[in-house]
Order: C-alpha cells, then structure tokens, then sequence
C-alpha cells in the first residue's frame, strides 16, 4: 500500500528486464544504445519518483508526453534499422584457388584443394562443414567431406585447406598425366553449412575455371 493516498508504491524492475537490456545491447552499436539507454533514463525519471504528500494533485504539462512519444518512435526506429540490418545475410562467395599434389604412389594419390572463402557481410561466419566434388579435365577425382567449423571475419577472404585422396584404377590411367600440367580445367561443386544470424544455412556452390597445380615437389623448391 502507498504511503501518502493518491501516489503509486515505485517497484524496482524486474531482474529478467535487465537480462532482456543486455542482450538487446548486444546486438546494437553504441550510437543505438546510447539512445535507449536517454530514453529507459527518461522513462524512470518520469514514472518512479519519491513524492512529498500535497493537498493538490500534480498538474503534469501535456508537452511531457508528446516528448516521450517522439523519443520512443525515433528509438524504435533506429533499433528497427539495426534489427534489420543485422538480420540481413548475402551468400559468402567460393572459388578454388589452388590444387597442391602432396603425394603419388603406386595406387594412387592425394590431393589439398584450396578453397578461397569470401564473406561479404558486416559480421563474421561460422562454417560448420563443407562437401565438395572435383572434376579435374572432365575426370572426377573424388568427394569429401569437412567436418572441421572455421570462421570467416567479415567483409574478408578465408583460405581452407581441404585434403582428399584418389586411386589410379578410380580416376584412370591418363590421370598421371594430367597431374604433370602445370595448371588444369576444374569443375567444383561445395555445399557449406553456415550458422547466420536467421538460423543454419546449407549452401550450394558450383564453380569451374582454370587453376594452378603445384606437386609437393614445387612446395618443398620454394
């Protein structure tokens, strides 16, 4: 119960709005931040007040409210600009860059594909597996899978090293020449899992060109 008649008990918020604030805060940058916290300030200074008790109502200026309503429209504008802004997601960009030889044997081979990972947005990505499927002058060479997170800084290029082996009797007889070439004709086909800020994203990619390919041999020279 109030202690003068007339003047509302001021309850401290509760413990879970803090929780809220702080994760709000989070995802906010400081010129959006400094603005809720003017107006959460605003708002505590209007409504929780320690009253002296008076024969008369308090008269409050109609202007006070107008005041409170523009800040409160021009925070959930700018807080609905960086909601959305940080929701927003563009597909990351791949392309081989590099095939190294790191071994031939009697039975076959193996093989580091270089892949050229590419993020265009303004927040970092966390890749959680990659697939691919090689084609190396129309001669498949083999799948795998990555099971391996890394994390691709924002508006950056993130090299991954992604190791398979072939045989001789799978890719055939006329492989060992094509790996003599200094550069080849590829098909790539990856398919990425990525964790985005609107939930996990599997990601297909195909991509085809001409790439370098260096033996262990050539690495070891340099």
């Amino acid at each position: 119960m109030s202690r003068w008649p007339g003047y509302p008990v001021a309850r401290p918020p509760h413990p879970s709005s803090f929780i809220v604030c702080h994760r709000l805060a989070s995802s906010f940058d400081s010129c959006t931040l400094h603005i809720a916290l003017c107006t959460l300030q605003y708002i505590h200074s209007s409504r929780v007040r320690v009253h002296e008790p008076r024969q008369e109502p308090t008269i409050r200026h109609p202007s006070h409210g107008l005041q409170l309503t523009a800040l409160l429209a021009l925070l959930c504008s700018t807080t609905a600009c960086a909601i959305v802004q940080s929701l927003s997601f563009e597909r990351p960009g791949v392309t081989l860059k590099e095939i190294h030889i790191t071994g031939l044997g009697l039975s076959g081979g193996s093989l580091n594909l270089l892949l050229d990972v590419y993020n265009p947005n303004s927040y970092s990505l966390r890749t959680m597996r990659i697939e691919t499927s090689v084609d190396i002058e129309e001669t498949h060479f083999g799948d795998v899978k990555l099971e391996r997170e890394f994390t691709v800084p924002a508006n950056d290029h993130t090299v991954v090293e992604i190791p398979m082996t072939f045989t001789w009797s799978g890719v055939g007889a006329g492989a060992r020449a094509l790996l003599q070439r200094g550069s080849v004709s590829y098909v790539l086909d990856s398919k990425i899992l990525v964790d985005t800020p609107i939930g996990d994203q599997t990601l297909d990619f195909r991509n085809r060109g001409t790439v370098p390919l260096k033996s262990i041999l050539d690495q070891i020279d340099h």
